[in-house]
């Protein structure tokens, strides 16, 4: 399946889950997961993760944006990624990413 395709698809709705080797799920939402990071940067990335914006994360966490952009800035940095986009799918490709905890808050 192509990008845009998939793509399309996600952005309808379609959840998918790219068969991996198998690795330890990390099931606490503030549990410190992945290279070194922080209760509070895994949350964040989760919330990304799950399609939040900055001002939505920001809201829901009680933060700043301005916070919000730092704590992702150095979650960037630890993943070395260099934007919103890989780090999303280095969450997904880490079984990483969210429960569905903040997007059924915002449905």
């Amino acid at each position: 399946m192509d990008i845009p395709s998939v793509l399309r698809q996600a952005s309808a709705g379609a959840v998918y889950h790219v068969p991996s080797s198998p690795r330890p799920r990390c099931d606490d939402q503030a549990a410190a997961c992945g290279p070194e990071l922080t209760p509070r940067e895994t949350t964040i990335l989760r919330a990304v993760a799950d399609g939040l914006t900055t001002k939505a994360i920001s809201q829901d966490l009680w933060l700043s944006e301005h916070t919000v952009k730092f704590h992702l800035t150095n979650i960037y940095r630890k993943l070395g990624v260099s934007n919103r986009s890989a780090a999303v799918r280095y969450a997904f490709e880490n079984d990483l990413a969210p429960s569905g905890a903040f997007a059924s808050a915002h449905a």
